[in-house]
């Protein structure tokens, strides 16, 4: 019997304006024929790296397939020689012959973008401890999205890392609130109940595209939002964030913020049976309600 494997998942709420489903087809699409790279953290890149419809004939069943990361080594950079604990010497930076076109320390991470809902669902850790953290994700979608050619054509494009369901009450349970901050995107909308639509034509009425809102407590107090405070916030926090300044109990300090408590849930399956993309595939349905 074969050991079941684990992988950890991450989402992402991409959002643009006009919107169709179509158009976010087409924004994956585009995206990744670019053929772009991304620079993460210490000399790192990442990409689309492929792309396949779940449903050949229905693209709007989503689509699927893998980032790459890479590190992007440099041969011309400076090079350390463990036999002689110095730096290496010319001679021995002759021989290095390693082509441009290749690249070390290759990781996959399997994707699956749904339009209908905006989303992406992917490995933030693979089952052999490879990872790309909500954060790292978030920075490269939101580079890979801000080129002219992107952006002249579907116009700005919003990422949000999407956080844990509960990470709003446990900003709000903070033991004294003195202050709130809530930077909110433009949603696309019919994502949301009532109150999120009341705020999505508040925007819309103001030819406005984001709200940044902060709230301050009196001195000595805790704040007490109301309800249209939180409907903005609940609103923030998967399309921009929300940030909570305040102090615990022994008077310390605290600063707490939505970016700070990404959603990432764990999967796992038998290798004997299905594989990661299958797992992965199951799992976005899931966790997207798609």
């Amino acid at each position: 019997m074969s050991k079941d494997k684990t992988f950890r998942v991450g989402v992402m709420n991409i959002v643009i304006h006009p919107h169709t489903h179509q158009k976010y087809v087409e924004l994956w699409r585009t995206t990744f024929r670019a053929r772009r790279s991304v620079e993460l953290r210490s000399k790192f890149k990442a990409l689309i790296g492929s792309h396949h419809p779940i449903n050949s004939s229905d693209h709007l069943q989503g689509i699927e397939g893998e980032i790459y990361k890479f590190f992007d080594l440099d041969p011309n950079g400076a090079w350390y020689d463990l036999d002689s604990a110095k730096a290496a010497n010319q001679d021995d930076l002759n021989q290095i012959k390693i082509p441009a076109k290749l690249k070390p320390d290759l990781a996959l991470f399997n994707y699956v973008f749904l339009p209908k809902v905006h989303k992406l669902v992917y490995e933030a850790k693979t089952s052999d401890g490879k990872g790309l953290s909500p954060g790292s994700m978030e920075k490269v979608l939101s580079n890979l999205f801000s080129t002219p050619q992107i952006q002249q054509t579907f116009g700005k494009v919003e990422v949000t890392a999407v956080p844990q369901k509960d990470s709003l009450l446990k900003i709000l349970k903070m033991h004294r609130l003195s202050s709130l901050t809530i930077d909110l995107r433009k949603p696309n909308p019919d994502d949301f109940d009532q109150i999120e639509k009341e705020i999505m034509d508040r925007l819309q009425n103001m030819k406005a595209r984001r709200i940044v809102e902060k709230v301050i407590a009196e001195r000595g107090e805790t704040l007490k939002p109301d309800a249209e405070i939180r409907g903005l916030a609940e609103v923030a926090k998967s399309n921009g964030k929300v940030i909570a300044e305040g102090s615990d109990v022994d008077g310390t300090r605290v600063v707490k913020s939505t970016t700070t408590m990404p959603l990432v849930e764990a999967t796992s399956y038998d290798p004997g049976n299905t594989d990661a993309k299958s797992a992965l595939r199951e799992k976005a349905y899931e966790m997207t309600g798609n």
